[in-house]
This record gives C-alpha cells, sequence and structure tokens, in this order.
C-alpha cells in the first residue's frame, strides 16, 4: 500500500471517529433530552384537560346554582330552623278567611323528634319531609297542634284545600266534626243553621339542625 492511500485510509478512519464521537457527545443527548421534552409535554396536555375537565364541571354547577338554592330556600319555607308560629298562624288564619270558615282556635304542643314511623302515619300538605337522621345536626323535629274551625260542609272542605297548599308542611292525623246546636255555639257567635263544627290534630315539622348546617 502507497503512503498515498495510508493516509486517506487514515484520513477517512479518522473522520468516522469524529463523526462517533460527535454522535455519543453531541446528537445522542440532544435527541434524549427531546424526548423527555416530549414526554414532559405529554404530562403537561394531560393536566390540561384534567383540568378543562374540572373547570366545565364546576360551570355546570354554577349554573345549577340559582336552582339548588331555590330548592334549598323552598325546603327551609317548609321544614323551617325555628317553630316559626305566627308566620304559621298568619297562614292558618288566611285559609281560613280564604274559605269563609271561622278558626276559633290553634294550640300548639311542645316539639318532639320525629320517628320515622310517624312520616307515614298522615298525609302531610305539600312534599313530605324526610325522614330524621342520626347524624348530628339533622333532626326533624314535630310540633303538635290541635285546630277548631267552624263552617258550612262546603267551606270546610274548601279550608281543607287551603291546608293542603299551605308553604309549611302539616300533617294530619285526626280530625272530628259535629254540628252546632243554634244557640248552643262554645264561641259564643251566632252561627248559620248547618255550621259544623271541627276540631284538627296535626303536626307542622323543624330542623333545628338546619341553622347550624347553613351557618345561620
Amino acid at each position: 500500500m502507497t503512503r498515498a492511500r495510508q493516509w486517506s485510509v487514515l484520513t477517512a478512519v479518522a473522520c468516522l471517529a469524529v463523526m462517533a464521537a460527535g454522535w455519543f457527545i453531541l446528537v445522542k443527548p440532544q435527541r434524549t433530552h427531546a424526548a423527555s421534552l416530549r414526554d414532559q409535554a405529554s404530562q403537561v396536555d394531560q393536566s390540561n384537560q384534567a383540568l378543562q375537565s374540572q373547570i366545565a364541571h364546576l360551570r355546570a354547577q354554577a349554573r345549577d346554582l340559582p336552582a339548588q338554592q331555590r330548592t334549598l330556600a323552598k325546603i327551609a319555607t317548609q321544614v323551617p330552623d325555628s317553630p316559626a308560629l305566627p308566620t304559621l298562624i298568619r297562614q292558618l288564619s288566611a285559609a281560613a278567611d280564604g274559605a269563609g270558615v271561622n278558626l276559633v282556635s290553634l294550640a300548639p304542643g311542645q316539639p318532639g323528634l320525629v320517628q320515622s314511623s310517624q312520616l307515614g302515619a298522615a298525609k302531610p300538605s305539600g312534599p313530605s319531609p324526610a325522614v330524621t337522621s342520626t347524624a348530628p345536626g339533622a333532626v326533624l323535629a314535630s310540633i303538635p297542634l290541635q285546630i277548631q274551625v267552624q263552617g258550612t260542609y262546603f267551606n270546610l272542605e274548601q279550608f281543607f284545600q287551603n291546608v293542603e297548599s299551605l308553604p309549611r308542611s302539616m300533617a294530619v292525623s285526626q280530625f272530628s266534626a259535629a254540628p252546632i246546636v243554634p244557640g248552643a255555639n262554645p264561641s259564643g257567635q251566632t252561627v248559620a243553621p248547618g255550621t259544623l263544627n271541627v276540631t284538627l290534630t296535626a303536626s307542622v315539622f323543624m330542623s333545628p339542625g338546619a341553622a347550624a348546617t347553613t351557618g345561620k
């Protein structure tokens, strides 16, 4: 082999060595770094998709919030966190006036905790209240009522319909009706023939724990 040929071979080997060194020193680390960046970008993209899904869920909840607030306000009216007897008296008085009957008396008793069996004993006006829970702050109590009204059969029927439409949930467990003999009215008022005296035994409900739950 001539000297020139030897130099050519040595030069080619040197070039290959330089290229190999460049590959291991410069190109390969950059390719590894690029692959790592691609993995990081994929992870960031997955994280962004998860965040977008959470944002969409929160936006959907925000859209439903007014309806949920209206539902809670309705439940708070049906089952308040206090006896709210003055409001109940006004509601029953309006129901009696609207039906043309005389609300003679309204006698509330002491509140007591509701058992699940009590809720099925009578049909409440409006939606049925929830069964009392053993969880703290989730107690349902009932207030017994004795209501006496006087009026004609048809007026009393309208009164019962008005009671069914009361904003406050009320369960009527029993009632008794008897005709009033003219001149023997227990209220001392003059009554028309055919007037009935009706006594209702009922209950209204309250949830004392609602105040703590809602932060009142």
